[in-house]
């Protein structure tokens, strides 16, 4: 059994070594502008010096995936061990209560073999995930998903187009180019099953729901197995702060299996262990057992995540307010990612300076947002980018408005 606090932590080192796969792809592009610019201008050579770069883009490309896949198939050892472990922790205390045998993990031969079968579904979603990957951009404001060839052609092509023709110089093409890898974010590009039409998802949200969907079945079978060597078909649901409300009414309460798929939703993909969901669940035997959570204290929890709180005109529950923190979390990394794109690209300081006050900025009103919402400010959660100090630097003193 493990707390919503620790299925969330769970995966954070996965997601960063999937932000570090972005990281590498976005300073590889800008890495190319910037040594290229010098032929850009040269427009009649342009055409076959591109295609020789894509061609080392390429492979460059395969190299950094090739890296980050070895990398996420030490994280997902060490992600399923973790969630096995807690699940048999927890089954120790129930066992010694009721004076029967644990049956240990290296007898249990059913769950060895779902452990590994469960470890080669999750590497084969993060291999498809990094199969094909793009940016989804803003073209006339339509939405457009590009590959990242397709991508990196059409930006160095506009760049060859604005440079040589004196349009645009440089620095405003490589804002433009920033601009919409970070607001974008590398994605992962699959077709949509109904509509048959591509759509995405960030790589590192598309890496997080593919290990989840792995600890979620396999947290969900130890428990299962231990209430059948226990003899019970009662389970207790756990509860956390910030919980979305349409599992406020059902969490920290005893079910029998049936009820779990009925009242719960367990199976389902909005319900328990369903997609974001951060609660689990454990058995536990009437008589031997006493409930968390008592019928007032869910009453109280209740009435603390639905009480609003108001924060610069505007009211939010405790679940709207963690959603709001996470969107400012997702707008200061892109600012961060920005920044280090911008200085790696040699953009102007000015701009530099711009972004890095834009980011500072954010990261003031996260500090305010999280503390007059009572929640704790996860910086982890912005830092995990692995970009360090980024924001650090030079400040840009802004003119006064009357």
């Amino acid at each position: 059994m493990m707390t919503g606090d620790e299925l969330d932590a769970l995966p954070r080192e996965l997601e960063a070594v999937f932000y570090r796969l972005q990281n590498r792809i976005t300073d590889d592009i800008v890495r190319r502008m910037r040594a290229n610019m010098g032929e850009i201008t040269r427009a009649a050579d342009w055409q076959i010096y591109r295609a020789a770069e894509l061609g080392t883009s390429k492979k460059e490309l395969r190299r950094i995936i090739a890296d980050t896949l070895k990398l996420a198939d030490t994280e997902v050892d060490r992600i399923f061990d973790e969630a096995k472990n807690s699940g048999y922790a927890r089954a120790v205390e129930v066992y010694e209560k009721t004076g029967i045998d644990v049956r240990s993990y290296a007898d249990n031969d059913v769950l060895k073999q779902l452990v590994v079968s469960l470890k080669k579904q999750t590497l084969d979603e993060l291999t498809n995930i990094t199969g094909t990957l793009g940016v989804a951009t803003a073209n006339r404001g339509k939405r457009q998903i590009l590959s990242l060839t397709e991508f990196y052609t059409r930006t160095m092509d506009d760049a060859a187009l604005d440079i040589s023709t004196g349009a645009f110089d440089y620095n405003s093409v490589l804002k433009r180019a920033v601009r919409e890898l970070t607001n974008s974010g590398i994605r992962h590009i699959y077709y949509d099953s109904v509509s048959k039409h591509p759509t995405t998802a960030r790589i590192e949200v598309a890496a997080r729901r593919a290990i989840m969907t792995g600890v979620s079945q396999l947290t969900g079978k130890i428990s299962e197995q231990n209430a059948e060597a226990l003899g019970t078909d009662m389970y207790e649901v756990t509860a956390h702060e910030g919980c979305r409300e349409t599992h406020l009414d059902w969490q920290g309460k005893w079910y029998s299996m049936a009820d779990l798929v009925r009242v719960c939703g367990y199976g389902d993909v909005a319900g328990l262990k369903g997609a974001n969901c951060r609660h689990d669940f454990y058995p536990v035997i009437p008589g031997v057992d006493e409930p968390t959570y008592t019928a007032d204290d869910l009453a109280r929890i209740r009435e603390d995540e639905l009480t609003p709180r108001e924060y610069g005109g505007k009211e939010y529950t405790k679940y709207q307010a963690t959603q709001r923190q996470r969107e400012l979390e997702r707008t200061m990394r892109a600012r961060r990612a920005s920044i280090k794109a911008l200085e790696d690209g040699g953009a102007d300081e000015d701009d530099i300076i711009l972004e890095r006050a834009s980011y500072r900025a954010l990261s003031q009103e996260y500090t305010r947002f999280s503390k007059s919402m009572g929640l704790r400010e996860q910086r982890e959660r912005v830092t995990i980018d692995g970009l360090g100090n980024v924001g650090a630097g030079k400040w840009k003193v802004m003119p006064k408005t009357q």
